[in-house]
């Protein structure tokens, strides 16, 4: 039985609408595949990577790579990670900007839970802990 089958009523009303139960729509795979290599292909130029670097990093064909960002191939787990090893990205980041959604239970709740995310990705151990402590 999932966790959200478990919950009360009051706090599924309180989850994101969709991963409410009664949310009649899902995200389909193709839009979540197109999604994903949107955010691909952005993390790459943002890098000034170009695709045949990234494909030569990761063993494969420039075209694989393009495949990905056009959400003709579907990726894998282990393939995101790569290529945000490779990209030098927080996984979260690609989840963020493909399903903001499920980082926050409004758009600006959202909005603000992933840029968050983005500015603790990017501080240093000891920073971490220091924000860690305050906010603990």
């Amino acid at each position: 039985m999932s966790v959200i089958m478990r919950m009360s009523a009051a706090e599924k009303r309180a989850l994101p609408s969709s991963a409410n139960l009664n949310a009649t729509a899902v995200t389909s795979d193709e839009d979540l595949e197109k999604k994903i290599g949107a955010a691909i292909h952005s993390l790459r130029n943002d890098r000034g990577l170009y695709r045949t670097q990234v494909a030569s990093r990761l063993g494969m064909k420039e075209t694989g790579v393009r495949r990905h960002e056009t959400g003709t191939t579907k990726l894998s787990v282990s393939r995101l990670i790569q290529l945000c090893e490779v990209l030098e990205a927080n996984p979260v980041e690609v989840l963020c900007s493909v399903a903001p959604h499920l980082f926050g239970r409004t758009e600006e709740g959202a909005l603000q839970m992933t840029t968050m995310i983005k500015i603790l990705s990017r501080l240093n151990d000891e920073a971490l802990t220091s924000v860690f402590k305050v906010i603990r």
